[in-house]
């Protein structure tokens, strides 16, 4: 009997031990990567997303019509951009789960420029637009929020219950590049050229934004913390910034740079340049573990073509017969 209880010992002893290996190698899932974007076909406009290279068509129209950028929360995929109506004046537009929401009763939004849901709150920047004219605005669960000296609201972020929007308003002829905490401005430019606040992020205590600057011939990437300039480009050629990121402690920028006559896809971290091959325009850029996502695009002698790359290997969203353009991308983890 003591051999027979022995020989059970070891067999359970094997079981428990293959079952712990099992355990201990568990592949864990692929993250989920949603990229907002919208195509041009025959004479067509269809905003559109994509889940993991899947297109999911939101609403087509044969006039205008774009998204700006995407939110995932939970299992609900929140979307913004605008639409140009019959007489071609441009319209905020809101989709859920692809279906198209009023942001709000009686308020006129022209276009909605960046979502952000943060716990429970959903958040949306963009214009409004009254009988007084434009302004910078954003949303938090439908409400409106304008920002004073503010044109235009293109990036909003919440940390530790601030919130931040980056934009630009207007000095003379000039834009003036911008953020709002908590409806309080800071100017980043002094409006003798004309410059953008494209994005906006925020760590601890740092205030981090991108954007355009003109320098009297072309657009210059620029890149501000904590409203002071940090230089990112030599300033010798059209350049943009157009997104950005935190991760830990290092800072990621995406946006693109002319050589010569061609546009060059990349993104910068901490200063360095990485050129995405393939590319000529970025849209978007998030990091997940020690992952780099950039969302963008290339022409391909005919149409664009929309794509994303992941640690700079390209993954292709369209097959090139259509024009297609992602603006936005977000990576969620299971």
């Amino acid at each position: 009997m003591k051999k027979i209880y022995k020989g059970l010992s070891l067999i359970l002893l094997s079981l428990f031990s293959l079952q712990c290996t099992l355990v201990d190698h568990v592949i864990p899932s692929a993250p989920d990567v949603y990229i907002a974007g919208w195509e041009q076909s025959n004479g067509r406009f269809t905003a559109k997303y994509w889940k993991n290279g899947n297109p999911v068509d939101l609403t087509s129209s044969s006039s205008l019509i774009l998204t700006t950028s995407i939110a995932v929360s939970g299992s609900d995929v929140h979307i913004v951009g605008y639409a140009n109506d019959s007489l071609g004046a441009a319209k905020g537009k809101y989709w859920k789960n692809g279906m198209l929401v009023n942001l709000a009763k009686n308020q006129n939004p022209s276009a909605l420029s960046d979502v952000v849901a943060s716990g429970a709150d959903l958040y949306i920047a963009g214009v409004f637009t009254d009988t007084l004219g434009s302004s910078a605005a954003y949303w938090k669960n439908g409400e409106l929020v304008k920002l004073d000296e503010g044109k235009w609201a293109r990036s909003i972020a919440v940390s530790a219950g601030d919130i931040y929007v980056a934009g630009f308003g207007v000095s003379g002829n000039n834009s003036v590049a911008s953020y709002w905490k908590n409806g309080a401005i800071t100017k980043l430019t002094d409006g003798s050229m004309s410059a953008y606040a494209n994005a906006i992020a925020v760590s601890g205590s740092d205030v981090h934004v991108v954007g355009n600057q003109y320098n009297g011939t072309f657009d210059v990437a620029k890149y501000w913390k904590n409203g002071i300039e940090v230089p990112l480009v030599d300033g010798l050629n059209y350049s943009e910034a157009l997104d950005i990121t935190v991760f830990g402690s290092d800072v990621y920028i995406t946006g693109r740079e002319f050589s010569g006559s061609t546009s060059i896809a990349k993104y910068w971290k901490n200063g360095v340049p990485v050129i995405l091959p393939g590319g000529n325009y970025t849209s978007g850029i998030t990091v997940i573990g020690n992952d780099v996502y950039v969302s963008g695009g290339a022409y391909n002698g005919s149409k664009n073509v929309a794509k994303y790359w992941k640690n700079g290997v390209p993954v292709v969203l369209s097959d090139g017969s259509q024009d297609v353009y992602s603006s936005s991308i977000v990576v969620t983890k299971p």
